[in-house]
């Protein structure tokens, strides 16, 4: 019984009787490889500072518009219903009873 606790497995490596402690076990991935997630990560994070970037520059961009003290302007179409009432009202229209005489005769001839 002692011959087959001495067979060693051949995937686990021979144990040394170094002063240093038990042997550590082999990692089967290396430490220099980065890993994935950590790319997301800072993809994340760049994506994060574009938009945040972006929304204090538009935010930036808009500015209060200071109220206006001064009288109202008149707008163009009320100036120009001003003009042409003015024309109507300074228009000479005559005596209309002399204009329509001949029409008042034409007809009572009738």
């Amino acid at each position: 019984m002692d011959e087959i606790n001495q067979i060693q497995n051949p995937n686990i490596p021979p144990m040394s009787s170094s002063p240093s402690g038990p042997v550590q076990p082999m990692n089967p991935m290396p430490q220099t490889m980065p890993k994935k997630d950590n790319y997301w990560f800072w993809i994340v994070i760049a994506v994060i500072l574009v938009v945040g970037a972006l929304v204090w520059w538009y935010v930036n961009q808009m500015t209060i518009e200071a109220p206006i003290m001064g009288q109202p302007q008149i707008n163009k179409e009320a100036r120009e219903d001003i003009m042409m009432s003015n024309d109507i009202e300074g228009t000479d229209l005559g005596d209309l009873n002399k204009e329509f005489m001949e029409v008042d005769k034409d007809l009572n001839s009738l």
